[in-house]
């Protein structure tokens, strides 16, 4: 079973098995995480501008079981039928859209590589043993024979 839904006020069209919890992803991939790679996807950048509320519009219910390939096609059907690629906020095509998306991650961190770089090398102090860290390895660095013995002196 699958859904095509075309976001109200958007001609953006995608495809999902359950309508509610695709909603609630669009909806936290716009406005939540900034630091994720699908907030700049030009669809959310287009939402964040002109929609208040993400809405979704049923297009198309396909209800036997299916194979992904068939979700894909129909996908691209509606996709054509209103031009989303060329003329909306559609990026790639259905068939294509997981090699794509990897290709923006890559262009992505290639245009941000100072500032993705910097977040992960934060150097930050130890609460337990003062060690000074990166943020990347505080977690691995707790385990530590070090900070896990002055752990265990202070308590």
């Amino acid at each position: 079973m699958f859904i095509i839904y075309k976001i109200k006020d958007a001609n953006y069209i995608g495809s999902t098995s359950n309508l509610n919890k695709r909603k609630i992803t669009h909806r936290s991939s716009c406005y939540n995480v900034k630091n994720t790679k699908k907030y700049n996807l030009l669809v959310y950048k287009f939402c964040r501008k002109n929609i208040k509320k993400i809405e979704l519009d049923v297009l198309f219910i396909y209800k036997k079981k299916c194979s992904r390939r068939l979700q894909n096609l129909v996908e691209q059907y509606y996709i054509n039928m209103f031009d989303t690629k060329n003329n909306g906020l559609n990026c790639h095509d259905a068939f294509s859209k997981y090699k794509n998306i990897n290709n923006y991650y890559k262009w992505y961190h290639q245009q941000n590589k100072e500032t993705i770089h910097a977040r992960k090398n934060k150097k930050i102090i130890c609460s337990h043993c003062c060690s000074i860290i990166s943020k990347n390895n505080y977690a691995k660095h707790k385990k530590t024979r070090k900070c896990f013995k002055i752990k265990k002196t202070k308590t």
